[in-house]
């Protein structure tokens, strides 16, 4: 059985008195860092922590996390936080610290006549940093006197003058931010780490004036300079998306050479289509 997201949800709440816990899905389940040291995790909606000489003074029962694996003391009494820390500090006195490497983070990009706050956009930025990553959701400026690609350019380029974008970057785009995000990297020139581009395309009119009016800023002629700045790309589409025709999205995909996947009866991937939430974007962290 695996652990829920509600179960996890609560472990992370009773370890609320430790600062810097992480937790990494594996599997179904999660590990849990504190202060970058592997303590424990949880497993089939237990917590367990590894056995070290400094814990067994807890008198912990142990437990065995998943088949084959080396037993694990499991902790009972789950709802004594105080008890919690301070098996979790005496575990970790006796675990190497993790080697820390630079940390990726994220950028999550929304499109048109959008905000940070709608579609799929709250759950992956919540996922995100449920895992202790840096999320960045900027907030363009919509409408028609006011969305336009030099606009978002220069509300974009404030996160890359802070060098908040660079090699370990991975930028989620919906709609017409595909695009956008691939016009930026070439002009500016920016290597990073991944794209995740839902429902993108590129040169496409016809969805009404006003969307007209606003997309056609973004648009370029040299896609596939994108793949230049970019060591993976991933294109998610539907085959029956009411604004963008099929085709489109998946000319847009070939072009840049890109993985697609491509989901059935998905229509815009958004809010309106029920992707308040959409775990498949999970698979590319």
């Amino acid at each position: 059985m695996a652990t829920t997201k509600d179960y996890r949800d609560f472990i992370l709440e009773q370890l609320n008195l430790l600062e810097n816990i992480k937790c990494r899905p594996m599997m179904g389940e999660y590990l849990l860092y504190y202060n970058d040291i592997l303590f424990g995790g949880i497993y089939d909606e237990r917590l367990l922590i590894k056995i070290v000489e400094t814990n067994k003074k807890y008198n912990l029962r142990e437990q065995i996390p998943y088949k084959n694996a080396k037993p694990m003391y499991i902790i009972d009494d789950i709802d004594n936080k105080e008890q919690i820390k301070s098996i979790v500090i005496d575990t970790c006195k006796s675990l190497p610290k993790k080697e820390k490497k630079k940390q990726n983070n994220y950028f999550i990009l929304h499109g048109s006549f959008g905000n940070p706050s709608v579609n799929w956009i709250p759950y992956l930025r919540k996922e995100l940093e449920i895992n202790q990553y840096e999320v960045y959701t900027p907030d363009f400026p919509t409408g028609t006197n006011y969305q336009n690609y030099l606009n978002w350019a220069s509300l974009l380029k404030t996160y890359l003058d802070a060098n908040l974008i660079g090699e370990n970057t991975t930028i989620y785009a919906h709609s017409i931010a595909p695009v956008f995000i691939c016009h930026f990297l070439t002009d500016y020139k920016i290597k990073v780490k991944k794209l995740v581009l839902v429902c993108g395309f590129n040169n496409y009119f016809g969805i009404n004036n006003e969307y007209d009016t606003v997309n056609k800023t973004m648009y370029f002629n040299n896609l596939e300079d994108t793949k230049k700045y970019v060591d993976e790309i991933v294109c998610i589409y539907s085959k029956n998306d009411p604004y963008v025709n099929y085709e489109a999205e998946k000319d847009f995909a070939e072009r840049l050479s890109a993985k697609q996947v491509i989901i059935e009866d998905g229509l815009h991937l958004n809010s309106e289509s029920g992707y308040n939430e959409f775990p498949e974007l999970l698979n590319y962290i």
